[in-house]
C-alpha cells in the first residue's frame, strides 16, 4: 500500500510542477513519459474509487425507514372496550352460536301471542337426550313483521309443547321449506316451562324469541331455493360439489348472472341474521275491584 502512495505523490508533484511551468517540446515529450509510467496507477486507483462510492450509496439506499404511523391506523390498532353490559350471542335452533350482530334495545313481548299467523310444519326433528325431552319444529307463514314472526313462532312452540309434552321445544320460521335449516331463519322461539332452558342446565330461561323484519327479496328467496333443492345433482360420490356448474344451472333458470345470483344470497344470510331479541314477559291476570263496604 505504502509503494502505490508513493507513485501517487510523485505523480502529484509532476502535475504540480508542470501546471507552474508549461512545457515546452521536450518537456512535453517528458510529461507524457511521466504519464504513461503512472497510467498503472490511475487504472488502479479510479475504480476502487468508484466502487466505494457505489457501496456507500447502495447502503443509504437499503437502510430501512422509521416506521410511522397514520392516527387513523393507531386508533384501529387499538381494540375497542367490550361493553359488560351487552347482551349474551344469540344461540340458533342447531346450537350454533349467531355472530354477533347490531341489534336495538331488547323490546318486550306479552305471552300470549295474539298477533300470531297462521303456519304450517315443514320440518321435524327429535332432539332429546337422556332425562330430557327436546322437538324441533320448522314452519312457514305469512308473517311480515319482526313483532308478527315472533308472535307465530312463539304460537308454535305453545303448540308444540302441548302436543308433545315436551321439556323443551325449538321452533324457527323459515323463508321457504327448501330452505329449512339453512341459516335463513326469519324468526326463532325456544320454549321451556320448567325455566331451564334447551340444555337443562340453564336458571330462568323460559323463553328465548328473536326474530327479523327485514322483507326478503321474492326473486332472491327462489333463487337460494333452486340453489338447495339441486345441490345434490351436483355434488359427486365423495361429497365434492361442482359450484361452478352448479351456480349455472341456477342463474340460467331464473334468468340472472351469476355474480348477481352470489350477491342475492349474501344479502338474504345478513338480512336474516340480524335479528330483534325479544324479552317475553308474562301477564299477571287484573286484580278484581274491591268490594266498598
Amino acid at each position: 500500500m505504502s509503494e502505490w502512495r508513493e507513485k501517487f505523490d510523485e505523480f502529484r508533484r509532476n502535475l504540480e510542477y508542470f501546471s507552474h511551468n508549461p512545457p515546452g517540446p521536450v518537456p512535453l515529450r517528458k510529461f507524457t513519459a511521466l504519464l504513461f509510467k503512472h497510467a498503472v496507477v490511475l487504472m488502479a486507483v479510479v475504480p476502487l474509487l468508484l466502487v466505494i462510492m457505489g457501496i456507500g450509496l447502495c447502503a443509504s439506499r437499503s437502510a430501512p425507514e422509521p416506521e410511522t404511523q397514520t392516527p387513523r391506523e393507531e386508533a384501529a390498532a387499538v381494540p375497542p372496550a367490550k361493553n359488560p353490559e351487552a347482551p349474551p350471542p344469540l344461540v340458533r335452533l342447531d346450537g350454533e352460536t349467531v355472530p354477533d350482530s347490531p341489534r336495538p334495545a331488547t323490546p318486550s313481548i306479552p305471552t300470549e301471542p295474539h298477533l300470531a299467523f297462521p303456519y304450517k310444519p315443514v320440518k321435524s326433528r327429535d332432539h332429546s337426550v337422556a332425562g330430557r325431552s327436546r322437538y324441533e319444529w320448522r314452519v312457514i307463514s305469512e308473517a311480515a313483521t319482526a313483532e308478527e314472526r315472533a308472535h307465530t313462532v312463539m304460537k308454535v312452540a305453545l303448540d308444540l309443547q302441548k302436543n308433545t309434552d315436551a321439556q323443551a321445544v325449538m321452533v324457527a320460521l323459515e323463508p321457504s321449506p327448501e330452505l329449512a335449516g339453512k341459516g335463513f331463519e326469519l324468526a326463532t322461539a325456544v320454549f321451556a316451562p320448567d325455566g331451564k332452558g334447551w340444555t337443562g342446565k340453564e336458571q330462568g330461561k323460559n323463553w328465548i324469541v328473536d326474530a327479523t323484519g327485514e322483507t326478503l327479496d321474492r326473486k332472491s328467496v327462489k333463487a337460494a331455493s333452486t340453489w338447495y333443492d339441486v345441490h345434490k345433482k351436483f355434488t359427486n360420490r365423495k361429497g365434492v360439489t361442482d359450484e361452478n356448474k352448479l351456480n349455472l344451472y341456477v342463474a340460467k333458470k331464473h334468468r340472472i348472472s351469476v355474480a348477481d345470483l352470489k350477491r342475492r344470497m349474501e344479502e338474504l344470510g345478513r338480512q336474516t341474521q340480524t335479528k330483534i331479541h325479544y324479552r317475553v314477559e308474562e301477564i299477571k291476570p287484573a286484580r278484581p275491584p274491591e268490594e266498598e263496604d
